[in-house]
């Protein structure tokens, strides 16, 4: 479980605001903000984020000081908001794990963008204009290059020098939203002109005109990038195709509600399933939160005793290591709290735990306290009887979707489509804090997977790639015919 999805860690997130919300302040105010809320971030992770004293990661500590240096020496620059963002972001990305993020919050998240006209996509290898509006480049056309530079040069230059993780695949696919749908900023020049290789083959060149966005921009970046909005629920689009959609494992009430549905219908609906020609489990715009929703659904498909001696033998190396601080032992209690209000009892109780096991090596003064998954391998029981099954992914998916992958890949029947993953660390089950100006919160990751299979940055690739310029479920799922159409008509 981590308790702050990815939807708010990753930096790669488009917010906009119906107008401007700037607030004004001498360009020395921002400064010192900025300065404080760096200085704050470093002191925080340093007394709490468990890669300090990981004996596995002894870079660990100087790479957390030069994401405080970096972020402080271009604090030091800052005279607006937008250059208070961007020193968070600068901070983040030196960290190089989307569980280990500072992110703005309330008026300062909210930033008036600006655009040329189209939004971008990144499908495969090439960056692609996904939607054109006021804009003479035709929807399709691919981004050839732009002030000299070609796609991947631009967004190295753009996006992965200040924010991101370009080593991991998926994220190419999240960022190249982002290139031409982004906040004004003096810090560095907008692209002035791009070739374009239009859907009839013409290379064109225009000069761009960057205006302000309109509110639906960030929807239509957002549909560009993870393709268009899902929820929670079980259906049959298609005769003998079975969809589970799952966009988040963060729930609100109504999500909980809706989870207990889905997996109501299952159970209904599973000597049908047997017989069906496909599963499809949607995780698209899925950024984590609770791997419980995946694991249920898991053994709901493959049975129990196969589920948990998959996972058993996935994690038989695995040890649960927990920071021992006082301020992690609060988070906790605060998230518990929480969880409370939104009577979210089960995951309250379960939080309060994982608060007094750190309490307890704290007063047994360890460094740790360590829960072991260690076991000896086990033979796997043949699953339950299951169709094909074919797992919808997109760049965003980290975290508790990441979690998911792990599982349902220990079978056979199961095909992953869409695009690469993003990746994460071992440093997980984060918590969040505001920073002293209350205008950003850190995200801090609280335990260590000590042996944990899935290394640090391994992303998944997918089996079947997603390279359609619309990525709509029908899309997906005529994907899905076309794959199963060569084995139905060999029988």
């Amino acid at each position: 479980m981590a308790f702050l999805t990815a939807a708010l860690l990753a930096s790669a997130v488009i917010q906009a605001a119906p107008a401007p919300v700037q607030e004004t302040l001498a360009p020395a105010d921002w400064r010192r903000i900025a300065q404080g809320d760096i200085a704050a971030a470093y002191d925080i992770y340093l007394s709490s984020h468990p890669g300090v004293v990981d004996p596995t990661n002894p870079s660990f500590p100087a790479q957390l000081k030069r994401a405080r240096d970096k972020a402080m020496a271009f604090a030091n620059q800052v005279e607006d908001e937008a250059g208070y963002r961007r020193a968070l972001a600068v901070f983040s990305a030196e960290m190089q794990d989307g569980h280990a993020q500072l992110w703005p919050v309330g008026k300062a998240a909210a930033a008036t963008l600006e655009w040329p006209g189209f939004v971008s996509a990144w499908r495969g290898d090439r960056l692609f204009v996904h939607r054109s509006e006021g804009s003479a480049i035709p929807r399709g056309s691919v981004i050839h290059s732009c002030d000299g530079r070609n796609a991947k040069a631009l967004l190295n230059k753009y996006e992965f020098s200040w924010r991101g993780r370009p080593a991991e695949a998926g994220q190419w696919w999240s960022h190249g939203t982002h290139l031409f749908l982004r906040e004004p900023s003096k810090y560095l020049r907008p692209i002035k002109s791009c070739r374009f290789r239009t859907p009839s083959g013409r290379i064109v060149s225009k000069k761009l005109q960057w205006t302000p966005a309109p509110p639906e921009a960030a929807s239509w970046a957002a549909v560009a990038m993870e393709g268009e909005p899902s929820t929670i629920g079980f259906s049959e689009p298609r005769p003998g195709l079975f969809l589970i959609s799952m966009p988040t494992f963060s729930p609100d009430k109504a999500g909980t509600e809706a989870y207990t549905a889905l997996f109501a219908a299952v159970d209904e609906h599973r000597e049908r399933i047997t017989t069906a020609r496909a599963v499809v489990i949607d995780l698209r715009h899925n950024k984590g939160g609770s791997s419980s929703y995946s694991r249920k659904l898991a053994t709901q498909l493959w049975g129990k005793p196969s589920v948990d001696a998959a996972a058993g033998n996935l994690f038989k190396d695995v040890e649960i290591w927990w920071r021992a601080s006082p301020d992690n032992a609060r988070r906790h209690r605060n998230v518990a709290a929480s969880l409370r209000r939104s009577n979210l009892e089960d995951r309250a109780v379960a939080t309060d735990r994982m608060a007094e096991k750190i309490e307890g090596a704290l007063a047994r003064k360890e460094t740790f306290h360590v829960d072991s998954l260690k076991k000896a391998e086990v033979p796997v029981p043949p699953p339950l009887p299951l169709p094909p099954v074919y797992v919808i992914t997109d760049g965003s998916c980290f975290s508790a979707c990441l979690d998911a992958v792990d599982i349902f890949k220990r079978f056979s029947n199961v095909k992953l489509i869409g695009a690469p993953t993003s990746a994460d660390s071992p440093y997980m089950e984060t918590v969040g804090e505001k920073l002293p100006s209350g205008r950003a919160q850190a995200a801090i990751p609280t335990k260590i997977w000590m042996g944990k299979p899935r290394k640090n940055g391994e992303y998944y690739s997918p089996d079947l790639l997603f390279t359609a310029l619309d990525w709509t479920l029908s899309g997906s799922l005529d994907a899905v015919e076309r794959d199963l159409r060569p084995a139905q008509l060999s029988r």
